[in-house]
């Protein structure tokens, strides 16, 4: 952490990016006397690489509580989602492939394999899979 004691503009700008759900251009409009998207782009993405306003954007979130376990455990939860088919007695679980899908595509989002960041198996089979799953359910 930077040691270096933010200005009033960049105590500001932190401010309104927490409050703006991390947008920094239009926390950068909000602050700094700018009139284009460019601009402001610009500015965000400045104040965005230095150390002490990272730091206290960091601070900031904890302080309300947004850490990112907490921000990450949904995902981790839909990844295992299931949902009630049925009524009464008749009622069972069964795996919630809808929600688990928009889980992982956001898992993958963050650990970054939508930019090739990520290691993901170079061999997936999913066929495979589907004909597994298929095998299991009574038609």
């Amino acid at each position: 952490m930077n040691d270096k004691p933010l200005t009033v503009k960049q105590k500001k700008f932190v401010k309104a990016y927490v409050e703006k759900d991390g947008n920094g251009q239009e926390a950068a409009k909000a602050v700094y006397d700018v009139r284009t998207d460019g601009i402001a782009r610009s500015i965000a993405s400045e104040n965005l690489t230095k150390p002490n306003i990272k730091y206290a954007i960091e601070q900031a979130l904890e302080k309300h509580g947004i850490t990112m376990d907490r921000a990450v455990q949904p995902i981790s939860d839909a990844l295992d989602a299931t949902r009630a088919i049925g009524f009464g007695d008749d009622a069972m679980e069964v795996v919630d492939h809808s929600t688990r899908l928009k889980a992982s595509g956001m898992a993958l989002k963050l650990m970054g394999a939508d930019k090739g960041e990520a290691q993901v198996p170079a061999a997936v089979h999913f066929h495979q899979h589907i004909e597994e799953k298929k095998s299991g359910y009574d038609f």
